[in-house]
C-alpha cells in the first residue's frame, strides 16, 4: 500500500490527467494496482510527446501543442 506524500503525488498525477482528458476528477483510492497503472499512464504520455515532435510545424508560424487539433492527440494520448 502507498502512503504519505507519495500516495497524494500519484492521486495528483492521475487528477492532472483526468483534468486534461475530459475535466473530470478521479476519486480513487490509490493502492498498488493504482500505482501500476499511474506508471502505465505516464509510460503512455511520455512516448505521445516523444511522436509529437516529428508532426512539421503549421504554415506560416512554430509547431505548438494548439497547432493540432486537441481531440485527435487526446484520443492518441489517452486511450
Amino acid at each position: 500500500m502507498v502512503y504519505g506524500q507519495d500516495a497524494e503525488d500519484i492521486k495528483n498525477f492521475i487528477d492532472t490527467v483526468f483534468m486534461l482528458a475530459d475535466g473530470r476528477t478521479w476519486n480513487g483510492t490509490v493502492n498498488d494496482d493504482v500505482v501500476i497503472v499511474a506508471a502505465d499512464m505516464l509510460e503512455e504520455i511520455q512516448q505521445c510527446n516523444r511522436k509529437m515532435k516529428w508532426i512539421p510545424p503549421h504554415p506560416g508560424r512554430r509547431a505548438n501543442e494548439y497547432s493540432l487539433d486537441s481531440k485527435s492527440c487526446q484520443k492518441r494520448c489517452f486511450r
